[in-house]
């Protein structure tokens, strides 16, 4: 039954399902070539793995007394039931990700368990999973004083980066992880700097100018500041990008981007996946071009409303010639700004490049990795995501690929990782109502 099951998904799934479906028969096939599959094979960890065969028919699994329908869920349920009978002295745990086998399982009076190997953290640790960002109080206003004049003064590059210990007691550095973002506060007045934990320094982060026009694209808050000033840091060479909707995330990255092509970045290139909301449109005709366009939007969308007011091509394709058309669709028709599934990346290396994974709640942890994998020399990688809107019926809050990325990132301490989560909407006041009410 579970091979039959295996060879079902592998021939009817085309995602990372097929691909492990593919795996575990590849892993049973090595297996049976060293011993007898009937008898049990040693495995390394001390337990046996073995094809069950003792019973033949369904009648044998006594399913029709319970009234339980001939399906292979219920028949591996009642093969637990069989070998329990048969075995007395042992106790059979039935491991599945499936809630309904679970939940028969236990009215068939033996143990289950759910399978949690995929399962990176508990929904209570995603809530406490690091935002990225920290407030440091200093309650000493002489040391709050000495360490913003250190700090403002790095700016100017006349003096060393303030470390930890101008800060005194209100930081223990060990706190603090690589490319910390950090407010440091002393009653109302407040600093901006990012942690460099490797070299024990402070970097300046711009505040957020609150009085620049409305229609100005720049960071609106702290947290967008923070993200801006990691997305320009030529040290990160892996971003994360969190936060709800409407906070920026997309049009912060596509920003940063855009001000570092030809000065450090050749390209900007912006990946997607084709994840569908609601029932599926079907087939779409023309080429792959065509067939993409409505992904593609959201980003020219961004990009738009960021370049409305016309602008100049950022690297040397034009010389710098202000266009008075499409700015957007020059950019693209100079392939300096490239839009494209992820569908197609495997196998490339794609160097000096900015990439942004845009919507990468709703990759597989195994599509997260072929992306960020494809970075060739010079090449940087945002990754944009909210873990609240998966789209994706196989991936949830925690096993989706962004939330894979950050705490895998995090907990090795990667010193060209950094990650920033953007709480607060910026987008409109029904936007920001939406997010929090609905």
């Amino acid at each position: 039954m579970v091979i039959d099951e295996l060879d079902k998904l592998k021939s009817t799934r085309d995602d990372a399902v097929a691909y492990n479906a593919r795996e575990a028969i590849r892993i049973l096939e090595a297996l049976s070539e060293t011993g007898n599959m009937i008898q049990g094979i040693d495995l390394p960890n001390g337990g046996k793995i073995f094809l069950a065969n003792e019973a033949s028919d369904w009648t044998q699994l006594n399913g029709e007394g319970l009234g339980l329908k001939h399906t292979p869920d219920n028949a591996i349920l009642r093969y637990v039931c069989y070998w329990r009978d048969r075995h007395p002295d042992q106790r059979p745990i039935l491991v599945s990700k499936d809630t309904n086998m679970r939940l028969k399982g236990r009215g068939l009076d033996f143990e289950v368990q759910n399978y949690l190997y995929d399962r990176l953290l508990t929904p209570e640790e995603l809530s406490k999973l690091d935002a990225g960002h920290t407030l440091i109080e200093v309650n000493d206003p002489g040391v709050f004083q000495a360490f913003c004049q250190a700090l403002i003064r790095t700016d100017r590059k006349a003096t060393q980066p303030p470390n930890a210990a101008l800060l005194g007691d209100a930081v223990e550095p060990d706190s603090l992880a690589e490319n910390q973002c950090c407010t440091i506060r002393h009653d109302q007045q407040y600093v901006l700097a990012i942690y460099k934990r490797r070299r024990d320094l402070f970097i300046n982060v711009p505040k957020p100018d609150m009085t620049s026009c409305a229609g100005d694209v720049k960071p609106k808050n702290d947290a967008q500041a923070f993200a801006y000033s990691l997305a320009l840091d030529p040290e990160i060479k892996l971003l994360a990008l969190d936060g709800k909707a409407g906070s920026g995330k997309t049009l912060i990255a596509l920003l940063a981007g855009y001000n570092q092509l030809g000065d450090g970045y050749d390209q900007m290139r912006v990946y997607r996946p084709t994840t569908e909301i609601g029932d599926k449109l079907g087939f779409l005709p023309g080429d792959i071009e065509e067939k993409f366009g409505p992904w593609k939007d959201p980003i020219i969308d961004n990009l738009r409303f960021m370049l409305r007011d016309g602008g100049r091509l950022k690297s040397g394709f034009k010389d710098g010639e202000q266009i008075k058309g499409d700015l957007v669709a020059e950019l693209m028709a100079q392939q300096q700004i490239i839009i494209q599934p992820i569908t197609f990346l495997r196998g490339r290396s794609i160097p000096f490049s900015y990439i942004i994974v845009d919507e990468a709640q709703n990759l597989t942890p195994v599509q997260i990795k072929t992306v960020i994998t494809r970075a060739g020399r010079g090449t940087k990688v945002v990754m944009v995501g909210d873990p609240s809107q998966i789209d994706n019926r196989y991936l949830d809050s925690v096993t989706n690929g962004l939330v894979y990325a950050i705490h895998r990132c995090r907990k090795t301490g990667w010193p060209h990782f950094g990650h920033v989560q953007l709480e607060t909407s910026e987008r409109s006041e029904l936007a920001d109502f939406a997010a929090e009410a609905l």
